[in-house]
């Protein structure tokens, strides 16, 4: 039974896979804030039409009260105070209308002559103010929210005066108004369940309430949260807790057409569990299934991790102990797949065949030893050692030539796997001396092709045998020449860094084996001289061998072979051939030479000749134009038809071009007739010339590769130089400086007023040139990572204190320094000397550009975020928008011309930025060319205080 442990690697996928499960419940809970949201909102707005048809039907209902009394007015029966006959019209209006729960006629002095309401008693309404307004105002009036005397319930009346025609009052007419029409509206809306609509006037008094209106209606509820939000505003929406203590989605408005000191609103509550509901549910339903998708995740996580993971783990962790117990034979063995198990099982096993080669390459060199040891026989020395290199490189030829002392010349001496007697013909004597046939500096060459190179010195025995490629090592013993060791092959080879230190190895053992056999002799009586020879040579091995591995050229980012089935693959599906090939043009031969191909049988495929002009590939070769065929069996341009017995039908021949060069031709083929035709050919054009790109983006690779070799070697020597020059130059800078001062302080006799004047320009263009060494220097210690961090303690007053009366310099009456910092800033935790590089440069490069003004250096500490801010800010020239990504770079200037008017080398800013980083802080700057610029600097530190009070609860905790 497998153990449980969090370092098991099952494990540690399972707590991946709950943890791939985060995102999915925050996504959830994101949705469903999102959805409560969008419901809270539709139910709100739901409400708010509601209320705003309340409202606009209280109007319409005041509006026409308004307009019946209007025409009432005007009845005989009024004007004459005929009781019965006003009397039963308003009785019937009364019936029509059931909203109109009074209509009646007075007197100007207030008695009712006249009432719709059967069985009233004598009234009066001189008492009342809208009875008292309308003859004020001789006009329509709207009253308050009142109990009305006939009806003994909450209505407004609408009144309006009845004239004579003389214009005087003649009796005043009256419309009690009751909210039967609210119950109404509301019962139609259809509100979800538990909903309320309710009518309150601005004391908080409820005139209607639906439901419940018999328990509610002319209760005051004043403190109630929902009537101080509705009472405070016009209209709107809210989520409070309603008379019956449910949160509810509450939407409000006042009822339109009352008058402003009888304002009346209403509002509708939708409760927030019937506006959730559909969203809750949705929600449990997510979260169940959610959970069921975790079991089975957890399920094939465990039986998966084991079948697809551990099981081929397994297989290298056995390997591995097999190998660390010296089985060099040990492989993890199995198919090599694209993954990353299969990576590590092909690395491990290519790393235990150079175990198993370096262990045979060691043991062929202990028995080369053992046989230069065993005779000092050159013949012998050389045999032996030519039949360990043939086994290593059996399809090498391998040449040995010695320098004659005497003539000075090269010498063939013994070869293998060519006729020794033929080659020593052939090469007899090459002329020239060794420095044409010997690598420069004692390196070892190495020639691609010996048939076109210029430094092959033996053409005719290169081209008889087909020898291509060579590797070419110096022989040398005690720092002196003896020889070459040559090795070449019949094909195109590229020797690795590893074959080359074997070979030189094997180099380095025959020299000795010479040199022991040439002068042996001198060497019996020499022997103290010939260890200390052997010492040399040994350290010059070393040496050459670390220059061998740091020569090593970098391998290209991508195989050609790669590429091309990048593209053979994309062409497949960029054009749903069921056959793809790209053949390459070999510039020496003029052939095509099949590159990769999907989907054509074994019997179409080879080398296409350049000779057979009737073939498709040479067509589009010399005309470039495409061959578009829609189909192969009718088309004349396609004349040997061998497509057709692959079973293809339509096909396209495509010029594959790189820098408007011919590079190689696409062959695209279908089974379907009319597949590919001629109106496809600026589709098929565009995406072959996407292939060309591909190509010549791999031609631009390895192009800038070679050039940002080129600059990172440039760049370093550039470095040593500054660094080197500044170091060179600071020592005599000051010593000028100590002898000038001397002198303009009379120290080696008197002098003028003139002299001194000079003399403090000299001083003063010294302190500018020592300066600009000085952050040379800084500059070059920060690209060599030699910047470290030290912290300490920094009271941050007496800091700015020393920096203030530190740049109390000379300024001219148009500059002026302004300092701004709390002289209770606290004691913090940081690098004193990288903060004041910081703020002087900054103070020093604000001054430099500030021709009238002034410079401001204002410090802030934010405790809230832990952040020391610093900003520099003045009146001087400014950057132009342009140039602001730039500023921040190693000698870099807004204005780097020669006729500048600002002087300095252009680090300070840089030195700025790079101690910033180092910090961990961040350096912003705005700037207006003309008006001037300002640098915020915020760097994190912790104050001394929150260290202490850390370090206590530490201790306290582990106390």
């Amino acid at each position: 039974m497998t153990r449980f442990s969090f370092s098991s690697l099952r494990v540690r996928l399972l707590l991946l896979v709950l943890v791939s499960v985060v995102p999915a419940l925050g996504l959830i809970h994101y949705t469903a804030s999102k959805q409560r949201e969008q419901a809270a909102h539709d139910a709100q707005e739901d409400s708010l039409k509601l209320i705003r048809a309340l409202s606009a039907e209280h109007e319409r209902l005041i509006e026409s009260g308004h307009q019946l009394l209007v025409a009432l007015a005007k009845l005989p029966q009024v004007l004459k105070y005929d009781s019965n006959g006003c009397s039963n019209l308003f009785s019937d209006l009364i019936g029509k209308f059931k909203v109109f729960t009074t209509i009646a006629a007075a007197k100007p002095n207030g008695d009712v002559f006249c009432s719709g309401t059967p069985g009233a008693q004598p009234v009066n309404f001189s008492d009342r103010p809208y009875f008292q307004q309308v003859l004020k105002m001789r006009d329509f009036t709207v009253s308050e929210f009142i109990i009305g005397r006939f009806s003994k319930k909450p209505i407004i009346t609408l009144s309006y005066p009845s004239l004579d025609a003389r214009g005087h009052v003649r009796a005043v007419l009256v419309i009690g108004l009751n909210l039967s029409w609210f119950h109404r509206i509301v019962a139609e809306a259809r509100l979800p369940e538990g909903s309320s609509v309710t009518v309150i006037d601005r004391k908080g008094v409820i005139l209607a309430r639906d439901p419940d209106p018999e328990n509610l209606t002319g209760k005051s509820a004043p403190e109630a949260s929902i009537v101080k939000t509705v009472l405070a505003g016009r209209e709107g929406t809210t989520e409070a807790a309603g008379l019956d203590g449910v949160p509810c989605l509450y939407a409000f408005t006042s009822l339109r057409g009352m008058p402003k000191s009888g304002t009346v609103y209403v509002w509708a509550g939708i409760p927030k569990k019937q506006a959730f509901a559909d969203v809750d549910r949705i929600v449990a339903v997510n979260l169940a299934g959610l959970g069921l998708v975790v079991v089975l995740m957890l399920a094939f996580a465990w039986t998966g991790s084991d079948i697809f993971v551990l099981r081929r783990i397994n297989v290298l962790v056995n390997a591995t102990k097999r190998l660390s117990a010296g089985d060099l034979g040990a492989r993890a063995g199995g198919s090599y797949d694209k993954g990353e198990l299969g990576q590590l099982a092909r690395s491990f096993d290519a790393m235990a065949e150079s175990l198993e080669r370096r262990h045979q390459q060691l043991k062929a060199l202990h028995e080369i030893d053992v046989a230069i040891a065993s005779t000092l026989d050159l013949r012998t020395v050389l045999d032996v050692l030519l039949d360990k290199i043939d086994r290593f490189l059996p399809y090498a030829v391998t040449t040995v030539r010695l320098l004659n002392r005497e003539t000075g010349e090269l010498e063939s001496f013994a070869c293998r796997n060519v006729d020794e007697k033929e080659w020593k013909e052939m090469t007899a004597r090459s002329r020239g001396g060794i420095t044409r046939m010997l690598p420069e500096n004692n390196v070892p060459l190495v020639i691609r092709n010996v048939q076109t190179d210029p430094r092959s010195l033996s053409s005719k025995f290169v081209r008889k045998y087909g020898l291509v490629s060579l590797l070419r090592v110096p022989l040398t013993a005690k720092g002196e020449v003896l020889g070459v060791l040559s090795f070449f092959t019949k094909e195109e080879h590229e020797f690795t860094n590893e074959e080359i230190e074997f070979l030189t190895s094997l180099a380095g053992q025959a020299a000795i084996a010479i040199y022991n056999s040439q002068f042996y002799e001198e060497i019996r009586a020499a022997k103290e001289k010939l260890e200390a020879v052997n010492q040399r040579l040994e350290r010059s091995l070393k040496e050459l061998s670390g220059l061998y591995t740091a020569l090593t050229p970098l391998g290209p980012a991508e195989s050609i072979n790669g590429i091309m089935d990048g593209i053979i693959e994309r062409l497949r599906a960029a054009t749903g051939a069921d056959a793809a090939l790209i053949r390459l043009r070999d510039n020496s031969t003029g052939n095509f030479i099949l590159a990769t191909q999907r989907g054509f049988p074994d019997f179409y495929l080879g080398t296409t000749a350049m000779t057979d002009a009737s073939s498709a590939v040479a067509q589009v070769f010399e005309t470039d134009e495409p061959i578009i065929a829609a189909d192969i069996a009718s088309d004349p341009r396609l004349t040997g038809k061998v497509q057709l017995k692959a079973g293809l039908r339509s096909c396209a021949f495509l010029p594959l071009k790189v820098r408007n060069e011919i590079r190689g031709i696409i062959h695209l083929a279908s089974r379907e007739v009319g597949h590919f035709d001629e109106s496809q050919e600026e589709h098929l054009m565009a995406i072959v010339r996407q292939m060309g790109i591909a190509l010549e983006n791999r031609d631009l690779f390895d192009s800038l590769k070679a050039s940002r070799d080129a600059l990172e070697k440039a760049n370093k020597v550039k470095d040593e130089f500054l660094s080197v020059m500044s170091h060179e130059l600071r020592t005599p800078l000051n010593v000028i400086m100590g002898y000038t001062g001397m002198i303009k302080d009379g120290m080696l006799g008197e002098i003028n007023q003139k002299q001194v004047e000079a003399l403090s320009k000299v001083i003063s263009r010294s302190e500018n040139l020592l300066k600009m060494i000085n952050e040379i220097l800084e500059t070059t210690s920060i690209e060599a990572k030699a910047v470290k961090v030290e912290s300490s303690e920094v009271n941050l007053r007496e800091f700015l204190d020393d920096l203030r009366s530190d740049s109390e310099i000379p300024l001219n009456e148009k500059v002026r320094l302004i300092w701004d910092y709390s002289r209770d800033l606290p004691v913090v935790k940081i690098d004193r000397e990288k903060l004041r590089h910081i703020l002087q440069n900054l103070i020093n490069n604000a001054i430099k550009f500030t021709a009238e003004g002034h410079v401001a250096v204002t410090v802030k500490y934010l405790s809230g975020a832990g952040v020391l801010e610093f900003k520099v800010a003045d009146t001087g020239v400014g950057i132009p928008e342009e140039a602001l990504p730039l500023i921040f770079e190693r000698f870099r200037q807004v204005d780097s011309s020669e006729t500048r008017r600002y002087g300095g080398v252009g680090m300070g800013l840089y030195i700025v930025k790079k101690f910033t980083d180092v910090l961990g802080g961040t350096v912003e700057v705005e700037s207006e060319p003309g008006k001037g610029s300002a640098f915020t600097v915020r760097l994190p530190v912790e104050t001394v205080e929150e260290v202490e009070r850390g370090v206590t609860e530490v201790r306290r905790a582990t106390g």
